[in-house]
């Protein structure tokens, strides 16, 4: 659901957030959905600013100073991974968790308080999104390969951190439509193809049928495992006398 929202809503990262909180918040609980989804934005925040930091440095190595790419990386290195750690460190503040309590009661009703005890202090979750990021540069590996690249790690790099500047730059557009495909014109050079950006536009197209068409498959999905509302037995609702 969450997803969905993501790729095809207007609201783009807020409404798929919310979402995530409102179908969790039925099982856990307001304050925990809304706490559980904050560490999630943290970790992905981290991650984030993680494998800038390897991308960038990677083109660094690989090809200098060339269209500045390398540097940009480096600064969205320093922006998302300082949020990340402060915004975890912010979930895991005992004197922050008790104000939310008291700003707002309803939400806090059924919260325990090992909601603000650190787990692993947010290794874990980091590692399960860098490790998801590092699958997401092999994809920009083959993606780069199929619109007539060379299969390489320059192409992987390149290809996936044109995708993180454009993603930081576009973060309040749905699916950063229209941001990151022009980042993919901006940097087609880099990318491998001098003179042929319709070939470097083609990387953020492919990404974006392949994004589109994960989200009808989400759709189905949760369509069918929706759950059917709880009857209440005829039984149960006129006792006996």
């Amino acid at each position: 659901v969450s997803f969905i929202c993501l790729a095809l809503l207007p609201a783009g990262r807020t409404a798929s957030e919310v979402a995530r909180a409102t179908v969790v918040a039925q099982y856990t609980g307001a304050f925990r959905s809304a706490a559980a989804g904050a560490e999630l934005q943290a970790a992905a925040l981290i991650a984030d600013g993680l494998i800038s930091g390897i991308v960038g440095l990677g083109i660094f190595v690989m090809l200098g100073n060339e269209g500045k790419l390398a540097w940009m990386l480096g600064g969205n290195f320093v922006l998302a991974g300082t949020l990340g750690v402060l915004l975890f460190l912010l979930l895991h503040n005992q004197r922050f968790a008790s104000w939310v309590k008291r700003k707002f009661p309803r939400l806090a009703e059924h919260a325990a308080d090992e909601v603000t005890t650190p787990r692993f202090y947010g290794i874990l979750p980091t590692a399960w999104s860098l490790f998801g990021r590092c699958l997401q540069v092999a994809q920009y590996g083959v993606v780069v390969l199929a619109v007539g690249g060379a299969l390489s790690l320059r192409g992987a790099f390149v290809g996936y951190g044109i995708h993180m500047v454009g993603a930081t730059v576009g973060a309040a557009v749905p699916n950063q439509v229209g941001v990151v495909d022009g980042a993919y014109v901006a940097f087609a050079n880099v990318l491998g193809f001098p003179g042929a950006p319709a070939k470097a536009l083609s990387v953020a197209l492919v990404l974006r049928a392949s994004q589109l068409l994960f989200a009808a498959v989400c759709m189905v999905a949760a369509t069918l495992t929706r759950e059917a509302p709880a009857k209440v037995p005829a039984a149960a609702a006129s006792p006996s006398s």
